[in-house]
């Protein structure tokens, strides 16, 4: 099902990163097609409706989570300057996520922050392995096993937002399902 993104995935389309996506920004309109089975997005621009592959909507996401996420995450207690894993999404999907991840008895947001973002602003879900025991635990949190997976989220603009910390079992590096 097509989900349309904003004008940072278009400034991505048509700066050349995707030769095909740049040449439909400049040859006017016409249609390119998915040959996967996977969701994709639609842009439009000068009248051309342009189909990225979630490939390339993974790649970006893996981009801000190299970029704009690593420096929060190595100064948090990131091992290295690499992602364990990143996921491409949206701010309406990680606000779903975000207020249904542990059940309907489980602690969660109630109302998330990115609901005032519109929905359809792409985020980056990134997935950080480290030793994160400098992080500061909730009041009545247990001590052990320790922190050891950090999820930030990374915005377009390069905004960092820290999601949560964990044990590596709690957090597996899963995509945002609400």
């Amino acid at each position: 099902m097509p989900v349309n993104t904003h004008s940072g995935m278009l400034r991505l389309l048509c700066s050349g990163l995707l030769v095909t996506a740049a040449a439909a920004c400049v040859s006017g309109p016409r249609t390119t097609t998915q040959t996967s089975t996977q969701p994709a997005a639609s842009v439009r621009n000068l009248g051309a409706s342009i189909q990225l592959t979630s490939a390339a909507l993974a790649d970006h996401a893996g981009q801000l989570c190299s970029s704009a996420g690593v420096s929060q995450a190595v100064a948090l207690g990131a091992r290295s300057g690499s992602p364990v894993a990143s996921f491409p999404s949206t701010a309406a999907a990680v606000a779903a996520w975000l207020e249904s991840r542990d059940g309907p008895d489980g602690p969660r947001v109630t109302a998330s922050v990115w609901r005032q973002q519109p929905p359809d602003r792409f985020v980056a879900v990134c997935y950080y392995d480290g030793d994160f025991a400098g992080v500061t635990r909730a009041p009545g949190a247990p001590g052990a096993p320790g922190y050891e997976r950090a999820i930030l989220l990374v915005a377009e603009d390069g905004t960092v937002t820290i999601d949560r910390f964990g044990p590596v079992s709690a957090l597996p590096a899963v995509p945002p399902k609400p």
